[in-house]
């Protein structure tokens, strides 16, 4: 879950997306909605939240949108055509529409922060052998020539903190199971 103490306007989290807002209970005003979260698990929802129902590997965030709105969500991000006309109507949120609810979290998400990615520079460095290697020299050379310093990898994630700190944290499973 993404979320902070203040909050952010629907229609700025959407940015960038391309949506239809299906429903909208009487009196509210969608894209003025205030939003205080997102979240992608129904089970973090609570009031002002707003809910990504992103179909998963083994279940479908469809399936959790009446929990979510039982948790407090005050809008609901859908898959175009997941939900007949009848089923909007009983719904006491804003819905909102799209072709992708995995891509659309993922922008909103960036949204929700300001886009920090927009502030860095990244470098992802790819092959079969000496990736934590490489990746290991690389954060030494630039933490020796001025700049903060991130690192997510398969073994850990680290990066240089506001104070000058160094915070690390085992990375968690980054390879797919089958």
């Amino acid at each position: 879950m993404v979320s902070a103490n203040s909050h952010i306007m629907l229609s700025l989290l959407l940015e960038g997306l391309e949506f239809a807002i299906v429903h909208a209970p009487h009196g509210v005003s969608p894209t003025l909605q205030p939003i205080r979260a997102i979240t992608a698990d129904s089970r973090q929802v609570v009031q002002g939240t707003m809910f990504f129902a992103v179909v998963g590997s083994e279940k479908d965030g469809h399936r959790f949108i009446t929990s979510a709105v039982d948790n407090g969500c005050s809008a609901i991000v859908c898959m175009k055509g997941k939900l007949d006309r009848e089923q909007l109507q009983k719904l006491p949120v804003i819905v909102v529409e799209v072709d992708d609810t995995a891509g659309a979290y993922a922008i909103a998400a960036a949204n929700y922060c300001g886009r920090p990615a927009e502030k860095m520079r990244c470098v992802g460095v790819t092959g079969t052998n000496g990736k934590t290697t490489v990746t290991y020299l690389l954060e030494h050379v630039l933490l020796q020539a001025g700049f903060n310093v991130g690192v997510i990898g398969t073994v850990t994630n680290r990066y240089t903190t506001s104070l000058g700190g160094k915070k690390t944290v085992p990375a968690q499973l980054t390879t797919r199971k089958r």
